[in-house]
């Protein structure tokens, strides 16, 4: 019943009980301890307090003695000084000092104010309110002693002891009379004065000391009172102070129970415990704020999540099924709908497989239970099917299968889905039909020629005997159409050339535009290897037909490469190599060949790339040297005019090697800028050097070959400059020779070097002249300072007559001009006075000398 009744109580009456209760042990502990200490203290500090006035009595009584001993007072005198001042002091209204000596069997009173009858007189034992006395040590122990009269009593402690308190009765004198007022326990303090034989004693009531006593009880028990009111108003206040912040916190806590989570203690400040519950709870508060927020940004997000999934399932172009673990339909969206549309009723709670979507295809049905069964194991399933849409008609789809599966694994739901790939197919396709043909000609590319060659070589492997060819055709000299009529013209013309070669080939082949301008052509079970040359020369033929316009008629040109393809262990690469080797050596030797491939022609493009790779350390490790052929005028004689400087190469394992073998590589390649570039400093030294063996003939000069590559550079004039300066000749000294068919393309920045170099001072000369291509007017626009007659007009001039009337042409055309001549290639006496005859008399050939060194060119008259 207490439990419950406290349980009732409030906190603050549970804080105000608990202080009292501990008020109360404190003041049963004080009143059972601490006062009887109390009393017992006063008691002692009074006979304390009766001692020390003793001890002034007794050091007044040694004063005495000391004046006895000085001789200054007699005993009588001073005894009676003595009582005189003794009768004179008090200790308070009913204490006094008394004397007496130490007579037996009864002391004699010598001075007593408290009844001044007993002076004089022996103590009588009888007189009425004696009694036996309780003798007390020195120290203040009681020591019962049963005595007859405390007056004995006294004289005894002071006879043994000297000094000591004795408790007894006696009668105490009624305020403001002498009439006793009752017999009262009293207790005194006695000391013997040797040197008198007195007993000096005072002593003090005990009721007295008692009402000390009880006053002192009386304020102990007020102050105590009032400590306990104190204590009890502190702790109704500190009370106060716990419970009005623990009820708002409670007050805040219903609030947060109710909803309201904007809530605040509001005790910040207070320094305690409190404070920190506050601080906790209001940082509770704060963090079930920030959860509510979270949670509602979450339901929030999660809504607006739902809503869109729900937007993205409906308006998916995806087909979206939502199925139970048994395969019933829960749920599809529009897209799958629109496939079923106006077939029936809804499909909600149907068996998938017992939808329109899957009617009237068992083998499909099947199909879907088996990629059903499959998923709930686990497995994403993924096949492609048909369905037939209403307004679209038949359409591929993508169809996949996967399930969402619950915290235990069980499957809970199926998902289906499936994508319309019909487009995709349908791109596929013409990507892949891109991929294997060319977009402009719609002919095979590269890609699928390659597969069918290499379709056709494991053909002739298995069936030995067959008959197969590959030709590649080029367009000879397309870049100058494509330059000249447009690229869109360009285009133009390799259509109809790809139409006119798909009509002269039969259904079987493959026609393939490899790249450019270049065909190839893949010709299938020949009857024979003649018939893969017939086909080629029909090519040849119906593309020789002027293509374009009526108005506006385009002749072209091909050369042709064919390889009979007779090694099957080729590779396709190999195959196409191979002809396209074959057609590079049909356009060498003239627009419009066949060429048929053979070993050898292999061979000779691997001599070219080993003289290519070798040339570069030639250049650079100083393999190459120059020889000189002199250039004779044979009016009057035999005079050095000049010297051509012609390249050789002493390779270190091939021995030496001539011009007409690594010259045209070099050119192939490029590496005739460099090597071309050496040769003319080298010239140019071996010039200086003769001039400086032979002096006497300042216009001997030297004659240079100059490649087209070189003459298309931009620095073709400051490397001839260069070179003239660094070896200190006269320009003209420094003939240029360029071949007359170089100058045919009519190439801008070549024209210009040659207007340079005349400029400089530098002789330009045209070589090979007369030989098929010449231009008049060309020679005419450069005004060339020498021109030199091919070598192909001299061999047979002594037989035909016709070589001998352009020759004559030649020189007067050049007098005309103002040109020198200079005739190479005479090998013979014949052909010699021939020349003089027609008036050419510089010669050059290896009827005057063949190439040599600088010591024979110095040796020679000039």
């Amino acid at each position: 019943m207490i439990k419950n009744w406290a349980s009732r109580l409030s906190i603050t009456w549970k804080i105000v009980l608990a202080s009292l209760v501990g008020i109360a042990l404190f003041l049963a502990g004080f009143l059972a301890v601490f006062l009887p200490q109390i009393e017992e203290m006063v008691l002692s500090e009074r006979r304390l307090f009766l001692k020390e006035r003793t001890d002034i009595v007794l050091g007044l009584f040694q004063q005495y003695q000391a004046d006895i001993d000085a001789g200054s007072l007699d005993l009588a005198e001073a005894q009676r000084r003595a009582t005189r001042r003794i009768k004179g002091m008090s200790l308070d209204k009913n204490e006094y000092f008394w004397i007496m000596d130490t007579g037996r069997p009864f002391p004699r009173v010598i001075a007593h104010p408290g009844d001044p009858t007993l002076e004089g007189e022996v103590f009588n034992p009888a007189r009425p309110g004696t009694a036996s006395t309780v003798r007390l040590s020195p120290s203040g122990d009681p020591l019962r002693i049963v005595a007859a009269n405390p007056v004995v009593a006294m004289v005894d402690v002071c006879l043994e002891h000297g000094e000591g308190y004795v408790a007894y009765t006696w009668p105490k004198p009624r305020v403001g009379g002498v009439s006793p007022a009752g017999i009262f326990p009293k207790e005194s303090y006695v000391v013997l004065f040797k040197p008198w034989g007195w007993i000096i004693g005072t002593g003090q009531y005990m009721d007295d000391l008692e009402q000390l006593v009880g006053q002192l009880r009386t304020a102990a028990f007020l102050f105590l009172g009032f400590v306990t009111l104190l204590a009890v108003l502190v702790a109704a206040l500190m009370a106060a102070t716990i419970t009005r912040p623990l009820r708002r916190i409670m007050t805040a806590t219903a609030s947060i129970a109710q909803g309201d989570l904007n809530v605040h203690s509001g005790l910040e400040g207070t320094s305690d415990e409190l404070e920190n519950l506050s601080k906790s709870f209001d940082n509770m508060a704060y963090q079930l704020r920030q959860r509510e927020q979270e949670r509602k940004a979450a339901d929030t997000a999660r809504r607006d999540s739902e809503r869109k999934m729900r937007a993205v399932f409906h308006n998916s172009f995806q087909l979206i099924w939502l199925l139970t673990p048994e395969g019933v339909l829960l749920e599809c969206n529009q897209s799958a709908l629109d496939y079923i549309e106006g077939k029936g009723d809804s499909p909600l709670g149907k068996h998938f497989w017992d939808t329109a979507w899957w009617t009237g295809d068992p083998a499909m049905v099947f199909r879907l239970h088996a990629a059903l069964d499959a998923a709930r194991d686990g497995d994403f399933m993924r096949f492609e099917t048909t369905f037939a849409h209403p307004r679209l008609g038949q359409r591929v789809i993508d169809f996949s299968i996967k399930t969402a599966r619950d915290a235990s694994g069980a499957v809970a739901l199926i998902i289906p889905e499936g994508r319309d790939i019909t487009e995709i197919r349908a791109m596929e396709g013409r990507l892949a039909h891109m991929g294997m043909h060319d977009p402009l000609t719609g002919l095979a590319n590269r890609t699928l020629l390659t597969d069918r060659v290499r379709h056709a070589m494991q053909v002739a492997r298995r069936k030995p005997g067959t008959r197969q060819a590959l030709l590649y055709i080029d367009i000879n000299r397309f870049k100058i159409i494509n330059d000249s009529l447009g690229h869109l013209a360009g285009d133009a013309i390799l259509r109809d050339v790809a139409s006119r070669i798909q009509r002269c080939v039969r259904e079987t082949d493959t026609v393939a535009r490899y790249g450019g301008d270049d065909f190839v052509v893949l010709l299938w079970e020949l009857a024979s290897y003649r018939e893969a040359i017939s086909i080629a020369r029909r090519i040849r033929a119906d593309l020789s037909t002027p293509l374009g316009q009526a108005d506006n008629p385009i002749s072209i040109r091909v050369s042709i490469g064919i390889d009979l393809l007779m090694n099957p262990r080729n590779e396709p690469e190999d195959a196409v190599r191979n002809a396209h080797l074959a057609m590079s050596h049909s356009k060498a030797r003239g627009r419009g060949f066949l060429k048929v491939y053979t070993p050898h022609l292999l061979q000779q493009v691997r001599t070219s790339l080993a003289i290519e790779s070798e040339m570069e350390r030639g250049i650079r490790t100083g393999e190459f040297f120059l020889r000189f052929q002199p250039i004779l005028d044979t009016k009057g004689g035999q005079r050095l005019a000049g010297f051509e400087a012609l390249c050789r190469w002493s390779h270190p394992e091939r021995g030496l090697i001539l011009p007409a073998e690594f010259i045209p590589v070099a050119e192939a390649t490029g590496l005739i800028v460099p090597l071309g570039r050496w040769v003319l400093d080298a010239a140019c030294s071996t010039l200086a050097e003769f001039s400086r063996l032979r002096p006497e003939c300042p216009d001997v000069y030297v004659a240079v070959n100059l490649s087209p590559l070189q003459l298309e550079r931009a620095d073709l004039v400051q490397t001839v400059r260069d070179a003239v300066e660094r070896h200190g000749l006269d320009a003209p000294r420094l003939h240029l020779e360029v071949t007359e068919t170089s100058l045919m393309s009519g190439n801008a920045t070549m024209m210009e070097n040659i207007l340079k170099l005349k400029r400089l001072g530098v002789r330009m000369v045209v070589d090979d002249f007369g030989t098929g291509y010449s231009n008049l007017a060309l020679l005419t626009r450069i005004h060339f300072a020498v021109i030199k007659i091919d070598r192909s007009l001299v061999w047979q001039i002594q037989h035909v007559l016709e070589n001998r009337t352009i020759i004559k042409a030649i020189v007067t055309m050049a007098e005309n001009l103002g040109a020198d001549v200079i005739v190479e290639g005479i090998e013979t006496t014949s052909q010699r006075d021939i020349l003089k005859t027609i008036g050419c008399h510089v010669h050059q050939g290896f009827l005057y000398s063949r190439p040599v060194d600088l010591p024979a060119l110095a040796g020679m008259r000039c």
